[in-house]
């Protein structure tokens, strides 16, 4: 039946128009020598009703393939749709694995009655959590007066703590006293390691007015990635900072 029905329904235009073709041509065409017989009728009916069925089934045959080709380019956008989703799902699960581009950094703020910050924070910044953290600090201050004093031995360059995992938008503290007594300013580097890479940051503390005030500039691949400057901190002439 289904067979049936697209006969019909590709076929009874042909039909229709070579009937009606051989019909005008018996009633007012010209006849042939013999006039209208029944064969000479099927002659003219015959090659109009093909003739009308090739045009109509070219029709059918190119909206056909446009329809395939709308049907085709849907799977292919659809598909490829799945394929960005995919790739943002699988990246975004790597990245929480691993931390992403995620980073965090070192901040201090001394107490301006006794110039001490009693403990180093370390803020976590980014989408994903970090992995393994770890941070080497490096006191440019205590280097410049041990090389004073003399050579300065390998393990006197920095000092290392291990932070550990360190979930979204979370800190941790670094039991690391920052004397600043006796100090107008102080210098910190600190070189962070995670599964994510590595990284390195500027700490400078400076006093002005009586007051403490900070800046630090975190670098990765040789670009700038987060900087924080107070607003009382010292600038230069053109405004900007020294790191």
């Amino acid at each position: 039946m289904t067979m049936l029905k697209q006969l019909i329904r590709e076929f009874w235009l042909p039909f229709l128009v070579a009937t009606v073709w051989t019909a005008y041509n018996v009633q007012w065409g010209t006849p042939p020598e013999r006039g209208w017989s029944f064969s000479a009728i099927i002659n003219l009916l015959g090659p109009t009703f093909f003739l009308a069925a090739w045009a109509v089934g070219q029709w059918f045959r190119v909206r056909k393939q446009q329809r395939v080709e709308q049907d085709l380019g849907n799977i292919e956008t659809k598909l490829q749709r799945m394929l960005d989703d995919l790739d943002k799902k699988t990246t975004n699960l790597v990245n929480t694995a691993v931390g992403g581009d995620s980073f965090c950094f070192l901040w201090a703020l001394p107490d301006n009655r006794t110039d001490v910050a009693s403990n180093l924070l370390v803020e976590q910044r980014g989408q994903h959590p970090l992995r393994g953290v770890e941070v080497t600090l490096v006191d440019l201050g205590r280097l410049r007066v041990q090389a004073m004093a003399g050579p300065v031995p390998p393990d006197a360059q920095g000092e290392q703590f291990k932070i550990g995992d360190m979930p979204h938008g979370s800190a941790r503290h670094i039991p690391q006293p920052l004397d600043c007594s006796n100090q107008t300013s102080v210098s910190v580097n600190a070189f962070f390691n995670a599964m994510n890479g590595s990284w390195k940051q500027y700490l400078r503390l400076q006093k002005a007015g009586g007051r403490w005030h900070r800046a630090l500039s975190v670098v990765r691949d040789d670009k700038v990635i987060f900087e924080m400057v107070d607003e009382g901190y010292p600038r230069q002439a053109d405004g900007s900072v020294q790191f």
